[in-house]
């Protein structure tokens, strides 16, 4: 209705100023801008301005500095003026999924469980379909689990595994979450579905062959960490673990092996030595520089402990 008043305002008798339009060029300029003024109206009406632009645009320089100092405290492990810094940020673009995702990753680590909570959960409700929705979910499970909340865990996990099935980390939260729960068959049984969707995840191997020996099930959890020993060729850390299996599981060749491996990777590890001594397979030092009968020197990399 308005619109229509708009048209009705600024209707004119086009015969009657036509009429006078050769004599008076004033008239003429008057009737040019009233056109104008109705036009520039009707546009306004239907085609409404915003009254402010957005605050992300106005300060993203500022919001870019506060992230980046946060992100820069949260590797110095300053949490606390990392929150205070993604506060700043967040006062400035309050709907920021960037900035919540960092805040409730610091008060996590902060060991601020509850309040992490309350940050992932305002990330899933601000936009459900976003990216960082399953990652949104995994967190409250994560905190949830950190304050032995296990059942609340679980149903976290079990709707964001009905709603994204790809997401491989819920599958081994929820098998750690049995085996905290001291529920070592259900979590064989979770790392299996998991490993069904991701055979090549050596987490989910590992973590199998850790529910296998609560279950005294021997054999099976030493195929899960040899598995998981080829997937992540070089990670020290399982490496270690699965020599020390097979030791206490007597399978020598296996030892030793592993143990040859841990010297390639860390040259003075005491245990593989002295695994290999008692073994008399301890390999004989190569020969110094400068002997004509020297081996050429080999160049060993130590690869990057932790698992994929």
């Amino acid at each position: 209705m308005h619109g229509a008043n708009l048209l009705v305002g600024y209707s004119l008798d086009i015969k009657a100023v036509t009429q006078k339009l050769d004599h008076s060029p004033t008239l003429v300029l008057t009737f040019a801008l009233a056109l104008l003024a109705m036009v520039m109206a009707v546009y306004l009406y239907f085609f409404p301005q915003p009254e402010n632009r957005p605050l992300v645009s106005a300060h993203a320089d500022e919001i870019a500095v506060l992230d980046r100092a946060a992100r820069k405290m949260m590797a110095a492990r300053q949490f606390d003026q990392a929150i205070g810094d993604f506060d700043a940020a967040l006062k400035l673009a309050p709907h920021s999924d960037d900035l919540l995702m960092g805040r409730a990753a610091a008060k996590y680590k902060k060991g601020d469980f509850a309040a992490a909570i309350v940050d992932y959960q305002a990330v899933a409700a601000l936009s459900p379909a976003s990216r960082y929705s399953s990652d949104a979910a995994f967190g409250v499970a994560l905190s949830q689990k950190s304050l032995r909340q296990f059942t609340a865990a679980t149903k976290t996990l079990h709707t964001l595994m009905a709603r994204d099935g790809s997401y491989i980390k819920a599958y081994q939260l929820q098998g750690d979450i049995y085996l905290s729960d001291s529920n070592s068959e259900a979590a064989i049984d979770a790392y299996t579905q998991g490993l069904r969707r991701n055979p090549l995840s050596s987490v989910l191997h590992y973590d199998r062959g850790v529910a296998y020996l609560k279950r005294n099930m021997k054999d099976p959890a030493f195929d899960d960490m040899t598995r998981a020993v080829q997937l992540d060729e070089g990670n020290l850390g399982l490496l270690l673990k699965h020599a020390n299996l097979a030791r206490k599981l007597n399978k020598l060749e296996a030892a030793d092996a592993d143990a040859l491996e841990i010297l390639r990777l860390e040259p003075e590890n005491a245990s593989a030595q002295s695994w290999l001594k008692h073994r008399g397979k301890l390999p004989v030092p190569e020969l110094e520089q400068g002997d004509e009968n020297a081996a050429p020197a080999r160049t060993v990399k130590k690869e990057k402990i932790g698992a994929k």
